[in-house]
């Protein structure tokens, strides 16, 4: 019998299969022949005789064979014939097994790469061998576009060009590992020449692809090695196989549900996607994303979700070792303090406290003799800790000498590496188990029960050293070479990445190993840089943490001899990795380049004191600004964030903001009046004078009233400004004349707001609106009509100006039969809807008349054509009058309780304050009005426009 060797790499020879050329495989590894179902279609061939047969090929997947057929193999005119079997799946046209192989191969020569064949007679013929991956690469492109959502698993559709095929192994194109998605290497099957691959989005934003896009290439994948799966194994011969065995029951189970699995990557899978709390899943993506490379993260993510039990925090656990906490009290008797008095809302705390650990087993019910009291202690997020003070029970317990790794040494082995994980336990203490006979040391009392630590309680006196043995322990040998551990601050080290992912792969194994559990939201993965023990931690770098330092700077006056003794302790260690702060005579000096050093101030009043001297009092500041009185503090003093601190002593001094010119435009942006949707709509009404000279008929004021829409005038002069007059003029001069308008806008004079002016409006049914106060730009309509008029008067009045009142009607006709430059329109046609006839117009002497229909027609179309003229013009005009208004100006909006100043309408003298107050805003009434309340005056209370307002800001303590 020939030898015939294994190839381990494919190879095929050129022949005629039933006279029609193609490769063939030479496969070792199968015991039969095979020929794809769609090859045989395309050659001669006798009727195949279906068969339902099962064969299993090397990669356990299943190759559907429907028949056999009797073909004939030509090589170089050496004819020879097999039975192959028909498969609808195969990777390659067709493929020669032992069957074929043992019966007419007679040598394989590799190294001049030919095959040798006879037969029974003793003929030979030699053919070259074709080294080939066994099948072409096809590209494949995806069929639709798709948008992946973020942290997101998505199954798309996608088209290559080869027959159906179940073994092709799909590899994603180069140019994906720079992106942020992850394509894998996959078995796939082909089915009309689409198939499925999985794609995953890593990022926390979605990402599309569009279509046809080229995903990567398929081929075959691998040799295939046809293992039949019935009787025909016996058919078998010249060769061995090592053959895996399937456990019959799966050995790896899931914590969480108890579910079994084949293997760890299907149990590691489970959890990842249905065990593991969202709030795991989202905070590993957290941990990792800083990661550029894709291929590096999913290396730390696989990690982390190997070992994701140790994240999982959903249930307490303790550590599985050996060693418990021992409390060596000797032979003294127990101590007892009874429970401190408490508030209800902190027996309620102690309450909910002593519940949860009850249901996680860290306490126990007690009867012990012993007996130390609860405390709670606020943290700064407002939470509250719930502490035992165990205080005299420390001080009868014997001290644990177990040492604690120096700072400066860890510093030292941490400097020489570029990559760093730091773990943080979760509630590391409670992981440590308390021995049994130690338990009743830990008792303590709330208001109605009696409860014991089963694990090793916070404030315990050798808690540190035990816990500090025990993680020794379990990290062995790993420890200063690239972990090192602190406590509960575990630091991972390593001068590569792919050094760290190892070591992180074994620490965490190790600690997976004694049931630990994490902190996830602590802790920090694979990063360059990272804040251990106080200190911020980089590549050949090591500095404090600046809150250190900020805090050394801003701590208190020290009045003790043991807080002098902390304070110089700090500054002398922290000088070190300074060069801006020393110690002269006992004074922290801070020095800055080319500037003489300079005391630095501590928090407190001294602070206060001193912005006061260099500010307020006349020999050293004078109430000068801010530039000025930094200039002359930093030149003798020095504080962390004094800046700050000067600047808002300055902006809070009330004098200076009383005092100072504000050289700007005022505040606030202009809101104009949206006109009226017709004519007698909205008047505006104010009283214009005194007016001196007094006329020859003893008048002294002129009351007008404009329409705000036609802008038609009507004035007249009068002796006085009483409520009276005006009620008069409105009835005869107006109403009498024109008709009732809907709305009047006048200011806040008496006159207009007298009981007898708001009966007589009231009756007819008129609205009455008022301007604000001190702010005539509400009323602005009437006021830049008084100005024009009084120009008009005073150049057609005599040289005594003594009949003034005698030109105001001829100043009111010019005015309505002119052009306004806002509406375009003469007033006088939009109000009647026709031309006004001057005294010395040409009038037709024929006189043509109109059905009254027709003209009222006409007149009603003509006046609100004339109207929408006149509404768009306004608008038009306040639009661009708005942004010459608002140019360079600012606009601030205040909330309630905001401190301001109130502008000095009528100052007194040169020197009299320019604002006064403080007040606080106590309503907002519009986007530029508030109602402003006197902080100490709780009386005084005003209605005010923006414009007159200047923030005032709250001083902020140093203390």
């Amino acid at each position: 019998m020939p030898s015939v060797p294994i190839l381990y790499n494919p190879y095929f020879i050129r022949a005629q299969v039933n006279r029609t050329y193609n490769n063939i495989l030479i496969d070792t590894g199968s015991c039969i022949t095979i020929i794809h179902h769609n090859f045989l279609k395309r050659i001669h061939h006798q009727t195949f005789e279906p068969t339902r047969t099962s064969y299993i090929s090397a990669n356990c997947t299943a190759i559907n064979i429907i028949g056999q057929v009797q073909l004939e193999i030509r090589v170089n005119n050496f004819i020879t014939h097999v039975t192959a079997s028909v498969a609808t799946n195969l990777v390659t046209d067709i493929l020669v097994g032992t069957d074929w192989i043992n019966r007419y191969i007679k040598s394989l020569d590799i190294l001049t790469q030919s095959l040798t064949l006879h037969d029974h007679t003793g003929r030979n013929t030699t053919t070259p061998l074709i080294q080939s991956n066994g099948m072409s690469c096809y590209s494949v492109f995806l069929v639709d576009p798709i948008t992946i959502p973020q942290y997101s698993e998505s199954k798309i559709k996608t088209s290559v060009q080869i027959p159906d095929n179940s073994n092709m192994l799909f590899e994603p194109s180069e140019r994906f590992s720079q992106k942020p998605i992850l394509l894998p290497n996959a078995l796939i099957e082909v089915k009309n020449r689409q198939t499925h691959i999985t794609v995953i989005n890593t990022t926390n934003r979605p990402y599309t692809l569009s279509s046809k896009t080229c995903l990567g290439t398929v081929s075959s994948s691998s040799l295939i090695c046809t293992i039949p799966s019935s009787q025909c194994s016996q058919s078998i011969h010249h060769t061995s196989f090592n053959v895996t065995h399937r456990p019959s029951n799966p050995s790896y189970q899931c914590y969480v549900c108890y579910q079994k699995f084949l293997s760890t990557n299907n149990l590691y899978h489970h959890l990842r996607t249905k065990c593991y709390p969202y709030e795991l899943r989202h905070q590993i993506e957290i941990l990792t994303k800083h990661i550029d490379s894709i291929i590096n993260r999913k290396k730390i993510q696989d990690i982390l979700w190997k070992y994701g039990k140790l994240f999982d925090i959903r249930q307490p656990s303790k550590i599985n070792i050996t060693l418990n906490h021992v409390i060596e009290t000797g032979t003294h008797q127990p101590v007892y303090t009874p429970p401190y008095r408490r508030s209800p809302k902190d027996h309620q705390i102690i309450t909910d406290e002593t519940d949860k650990f009850l249901q996680q087993t860290i306490i126990e019910p007690s009867t012990s003799p012993w007996c130390s009291p609860v405390v709670l202690v606020h943290k700064k997020d407002g939470s509250t800790r719930f502490c035992v003070d165990y205080r005299k029970l420390n001080d009868i317990s014997v001290k644990d000498s177990f040492p604690l790794p120096r700072i400066e040494d860890i510093f030292d082995q941490l400097s020489q590496s570029n990559y760093f994980t730091t773990l943080d336990f979760k509630n590391g203490y409670f992981q440590i188990p308390l021995t049994p006979h130690d338990r009743p040391k830990t008792a303590f009392s709330t208001r109605d029960n009696h409860y014991q630590f089963t694990v090793l309680p916070q404030g315990i006196k050798n808690g540190p050293p035990t816990f500090q043995r025990i993680v020794n322990r379990i990290l062995g040998p790993a420890r200063w070479k690239h972990c090192l551990a602190y406590l509960d601050d575990v630091v991972i080290f390593s001068k590569t990445f792919d050094d760290h992912v190892l070591h992180l792969d074994e620490i965490l194994q190790l600690l997976h190993a004694y049931n630990f559990r994490l902190s996830v939201e602590k802790c920090t993965i694979a990063t360059d840089t990272i804040n251990y023990l106080g200190h911020n931690i980089c590549r050949e770098e090591l500095r404090p943490n600046n809150d250190n330092i900020r805090g050394l700077l801003q701590t208190t006056t020290p009045n003790t001899p043991k807080e002098i003794f902390r304070f110089l302790k700090a500054a002398e260690y922290y000088h070190k990795y300074s060069n801006s702060y020393s110690i002269q005579n006992g004074l922290l000096m801070h020095h800055e380049p080319d500037k003489k050093p300079v005391p630095c101030v501590p928090t407190g009043y001294i602070r206060s004191d001193i912005m006061k001297i260099y500010h307020d009092t006349p020999a050293n500041g004078a109430h000068f600004g801010r530039d000025k009185t930094l200039q002359k503090i930093k030149a003798r003093y020095y504080w962390n964030n004094m800046n700050n601190d000067i600047c808002n002593y300055i902006k809070s001094c009330i004098r200076c903001n009383q005092n100072n010119p504000i050289r700007r435009k005022p505040a606030g942006y202009l809101k104009p009046i949206e006109p009226p949707s017709g004519v007698w709509q909205l008047l505006s009404m104010d009283f214009h004078g005194s007016i001196i000279p007094t006329s020859r008929r003893g008048n002294k004021y002129i009351i007008s009233i404009t329409d705000i829409l036609s802008k038609f005038v009507i004035a007249k002069a009068v002796r006085d400004c009483t409520a009276n007059t005006a009620a008069r003029f409105l009835q005869e001069e107006v109403i009498c004349k024109y008709g009732t308008p809907k709305c009047i806008l006048t200011d806040n004079g008496t006159h207009f707001i007298s009981t007898m002016m708001e009966q007589l409006l009231q009756q007819l049914g008129i609205t009455h609106l008022y301007s604000t106060p001190y702010h005539p730009q509400t009323n602005g309509q009437i006021e830049r009509f008084n100005g024009t008029m009084d120009a008009k008067i005073a150049a057609l009045s005599n040289q005594h100006r003594s009949d003034w009142d005698d030109q105001l009607p001829f100043v009111i006709f010019n005015y309505n039969t002119t052009s306004h430059s806002t509406t375009k329109i003469i007033p006088f046609k939009l109000m009647y809807g026709r031309s006004p006839i001057l005294p010395f117009d040409l009038q037709h002497p024929v006189v043509s008349l109109q059905h009254p229909s027709q003209y009222n027609s006409k007149v009603r179309h003509y006046i609100s054509h004339l109207t929408n003229i006149a509404s768009d013009n306004i608008i038009n005009t306040q639009r661009q009058y708005k942004s010459r208004f608002d140019n360079n100006r600012s606009n601030p909006t205040y909330g309630i309780n905001d401190l301001v100043l109130l502008k000095n309408i009528h100052p007194r003298h040169k020197f009299d304050v320019r604002y006064i107050g403080p007040f606080r805003i106590i309503r907002c009434l519009a986007s530029k009005t508030y109602v402003v309340q006197h902080v100490k005056l709780l009386n005084f209370v005003r209605q005010v426009t923006v414009d007159l307002l200047i923030p005032l800001s709250e001083r902020q303590p140093t203390v």
